[in-house]
């Protein structure tokens, strides 16, 4: 029931809220429309839309100086103005605040004979259908919170407003303390310490003092003219959050403390020495050296006790400038080298080109370019006079932004210096300089020496757990006469994020919804990767996603671009920066992405013995050539692709060293991500697309034919004849392409056939050249069989296949292959006679035996299916056993030759 009478604001570095709290307090003014204003006095002089000053009463007339006004808004009509300077009754003001537009005033309103005195008291006859009146000048209070601050795009207007060049709106104001000269800070805004950083909290001003005692309760307590002595004063509930405070003016919370305390991280070392006089004179900018520059742009670097700024990209700048080229090899271990008088070191032929050497030197001087590129170096001469001659060269400022090697000569001085024939000036070069602000948040510029350890402002994080660090938390509660209300913290947290499972080749557009994500994107930055012990980024293991936009203005949805990569799981870090302000909120394993497939391999079969090279087909390999390992699984160990070379995304190309160990026989298996890049992830060690193996040898195999050699001379066309014919019914028997089957040699006996069938290097599931010679010899045997009615075949009468190859053939099937025309389960059954009791155990036998034993019967040829065996077996067995023989009375008993 009690009214509310403002708000508590705090800020801690300690996120437990146990220490380091920072205490704001804030009238509500909320329930008083847009202002609070207040009636002080009325405008005496008439005020154009462009004039910079108002006139009120002479306040040594009618009451204390307006003194107390400088810095507070006053509103005359509907515009309001900040005051700036009181002079007597009159006010210099700063027009058009809070979004309202400067217009004209008049000090009297009505027209006809009105008149105002300086109590705003009208008088006087107005015009027709008009009142006279008088116009009042109010000072005003802002809410509590002022929408209109920080609007534009996220920039502060504190230093700038829209429209103002730059415009702040959209070109914005670097951090850099050098661009205030170039108009970013339009208003001229003081910071301690020289720090301009984006401001991290406005608060509106708060007037009155509070009264954060409850009322006297003891016996000794005393009160005066209702100021109460309290004997026992105690806080009101819930108001033990220390030392509350009110402020008579806007309230900025900003960083505190000596930058040179700031937590930093070594990232690099200066390539060349710095002087004192880099980037002291006019605007503050040098170029320097680094040996690695790729991460370090708009950052502060640390360099001893010097701070410094980096604006912009690293570019091309000369790091050195020699007078002779290296020539020829040096020793073992050793490097080349030429000094700057022609002196070469390394040993072995190592030389230096010229081997003459310039004269005429009689002063030094300073080197520069014609590119005005900021290159600056200078020399001295060693015995000056007709045989002077450079002895050293200095460079001082390195230059910026050259696109090729630039050309160098004498800038000043030198006089005399005579170059030897084809002697020129060489710049050597670095693609790692950076254009710095010297001398940053209050250090001194000072001499640095290559080498010294440059170090990054690792903007403020906490490192250490539980302990305060200078990351800052935000929290808010109401109060009125009872206390407070329950804190509401704000937050950064992320709640949600689609799609979670990414492309390898990159390029997806991801949402992320949250709360506290901001209203600009260049305030964050969204990570896929991996965190430290610590829990804060671990830049190293983790990838941006770029093309961050707030969808939202409430900041709650975010999207971005997904970067190319690979690995099984992947944390999601959303980092928000804004001046010292940082907040990172992540999510463990959040994404992750597809495990390689691998579609296909080629070649298949490979020569043993040899180095083998796979191509490679499927799916998710990435694009990181690091991330991406390969081998074969054999039955007797793993090999290693040495190396697997990662071609695009869906393939690669792996090399197979020889091996007596482990042979090329086995699955290929890609294994993509590493504990780098989110976990390994491997395709299926198994599956025929997986698959290569060692090529089989060629099988011999002889067959017999009741041919006259003399038919067929070698060399003529009824020979060649013969060898087509041969070789497709061959072909047609084994069920394998013709050009399997090559014929060696055709000699007398009658005639007999040598041949080898080859194997098919492209396949896995043909028969290998044992199974089909197999295959010839069982059907050598069989009248019907496709071989013996083949056109030329038909003609066989004898097959010569060695034992070798009918071992193979059997091992590659895992069964008995026969040559014989009489099969094991008709030689153990047999009828006694041809009654059906006898034919009935026949059968019988001869079925189980067929259908559970090693050897496996034939159709065409070929091993029948499991599911055909039963048929086969009974259809075999029945005419075995005498089943549809043909009956007569007198037929005598059947013998088998065994």
């Amino acid at each position: 029931s009690k009214p509310r009478k403002g708000f508590v604001i705090q800020t801690t570095t300690d996120r437990n809220w146990l220490t380091d709290i920072q205490t704001t307090v804030v009238e509500d003014k909320l329930n008083n429309g847009v202002y609070d204003k207040i009636l002080f006095d009325y405008l005496q002089a008439d005020v154009t839309d462009t004039q910079l000053t108002i006139t009120l009463s002479d306040p040594t007339q009618v009451g204390p100086s307006f003194d107390w006004l400088v810095g507070e808004l006053v509103m005359v009509g509907q515009e309001v103005m900040r005051v700036e300077s009181a002079s007597g009754g009159t006010l210099g003001v700063r027009r058009s605040r809070l979004n309202t537009a400067a217009v004209p005033h008049t000090a009297i309103v009505g027209g006809g004979t009105c008149a105002c005195d300086s109590a705003g008291a009208s008088s006087g006859t107005p015009d027709v259908g008009l009142l006279c009146d008088c116009t009042p000048v109010y000072v005003v209070y802002g809410q509590a919170t002022n929408a209109q601050v920080g609007r534009f795009d996220g920039y502060d207007t504190l230093i700038g407003t829209a429209g103002t060049s730059p415009v702040a709106s959209s070109d914005g104001c670097k951090i850099g303390i050098t661009y205030w000269q170039e108009g970013c800070n339009v208003k001229n805004v003081a910071y301690t310490a020289g720090v301009r950083s984006h401001q991290g909290l406005l608060v509106g001003a708060g007037k009155p003092k509070s009264i954060w005692l409850s009322n006297c309760g003891s016996s000794g307590d005393t009160c005066t003219s209702a100021i109460c002595k309290c004997e026992t004063p105690t806080m009101m509930p819930n108001m033990d959050f220390g030392n509350p405070v009110t402020t008579d003016n806007l309230m900025y919370l900003r960083g505190s403390g000596d930058p040179l305390q700031w937590s930093n991280v070594p990232t690099t070392s200066l390539a060349l020495a710095i002087t004192t006089t880099v980037g002291t004179n006019v605007g503050g900018l040098g170029n320097i050296i680094l040996d690695d520059a790729s991460a370090v742009d708009a950052s502060y670097l640390r360099i001893d006790d010097e701070l410094v700024y980096v604006h912009g990209a690293a570019s091309r700048g000369v790091l050195a400038v020699n007078l002779y080229q290296v020539t020829g090899n040096p020793d073992t271990g050793s490097t080349c080298a030429c000094s700057i008088v022609g002196n070469s070191t390394g040993g072995g032929s190592c030389a230096c080109f010229p081997q003459e050497v310039m004269t005429g030197c009689t002063e030094g001087g300073t080197l520069g370019t014609d590119q005005a590129l900021g290159f600056h170096a200078t020399f001295t001469v060693a015995n000056p006079g007709a045989g002077g001659y450079i002895d050293s060269i200095t460079v001082v400022d390195p230059g910026h932004g050259f696109i090729g090697i630039p050309e160098i000569n004498i800038a000043t001085g030198g006089t005399g210096c005579t170059l030897a024939q084809y002697q020129v000036f060489l710049a050597a070069t670095s693609s790692s300089v950076v254009k710095v602000e010297r001398g940053a948040l209050g250090t001194t510029a000072a001499t640095h020496t290559v080498g010294t350890s440059v170090s990054k402002i690792d903007w403020p994080l906490r490192g250490t757990a539980n302990t305060p660090g200078t990351q800052y938390y935000f929290r808010m509660a109401a109060y009125n006469d009872a206390g407070l209300s329950n804190y509401q913290y704000y937050e950064h947290a992320i709640s949600e994020l689609s799609p979670r499972l990414l492309p390898t080749f990159g390029g997806q557009t991801v949402e992320i919804t949250m709360e506290g994500g901001g209203v600009t994107p260049a305030n964050t930055t969204i990570y896929f990767g991996h965190r430290l012990v610590n829990g804060s980024i671990d830049y190293n293991r983790s990838k941006t996603c770029d093309s961050v936009t707030v969808a939202d203005i409430a900041g709650t949805r975010l999207t971005c671009v997904t970067p190319p990569w690979v690995g099984k799981s992947h944390d999601l870090m959303v980092e928000y920066k804004s001046g010292i302000i940082r907040r990172v909120s992540y999510v463990t394993n959040a994404v992750n992405y597809p495990a390689p497939v691998l579609s296909s391999v080629f070649p298949v079969q490979v020569i043993a013995g040899q180095e083998a090279v796979i191509t490679i087909a499927g799916l998710h390999f990435g694009l990181n050539q690091t991330d991406v390992i390969g081998a074969i699984r054999t039955s007797t160990g793993e090999k290693p692709c040495t190396p697997l070379t990662l071609t695009s995304d869906t393939s690669a190309t792996c090399t197979l060293k020889a091996d007596p160990l482990i042979p090329h026989t086995g699955n290929l298996v890609v294994g993509v991500g590493t504990t780098w890049s989110g976990g390994q992830q491997n395709t299926t060690a198994s599956g025929i697309e997986s698959r290569i193996k060692e090529i089989d040898p060629p099988a011999e195999v002889q067959l017999t034919l009741a041919v006259d050699i003399e038919t067929i001379p070698e060399g003529s066309p009824a020979r060649a004849t013969f060898v087509e014919s041969f070789s497709n019914d061959v072909a047609t028997a084994a069920n394998i392409p013709i050009w399997r089957v090559q014929v060696n040699s055709i000699f007398a006996g009658s005639i007999i056939v040598v041949f080898v069938i080859l194997p098919d290097p492209n396949s896995l599931v043909t028969a290998t050249p044992q199974q089909a010679a197999a295959v010839l010899a069982e059907q050598a045997a069989q009248p019907t069989s496709v071989l013996l009615t083949g056109s030329t075949t038909s003609g066989v009468v004898g097959v010569a296949v060695s034992a070798s190859v009918i071992e193979a053939a059997a091992a590659a099937t895992g069964t008995t292959i026969t040559t014989t025309t009489t099969p094991n389960y008709f030689k153990q059954a047999q009828p006694k006679e041809y009654v059906l009791a006898n034919m009935e155990d026949c059968l019988f036998t001869c079925r189980v035996l067929c259908e559970t034993g090693d050897e496996v019967p034939s159709k065409d040829g070929y091993p029948v299916l499991p599911s055909e065996r039963p048929g086969v077996c009974n259809s075999e067995c029945m005419k075995h056993c005498g089943f549809g023989r043909q009956f007569t009375q007198s037929s005598p008993r059947a013998s088998v030759v065994a």
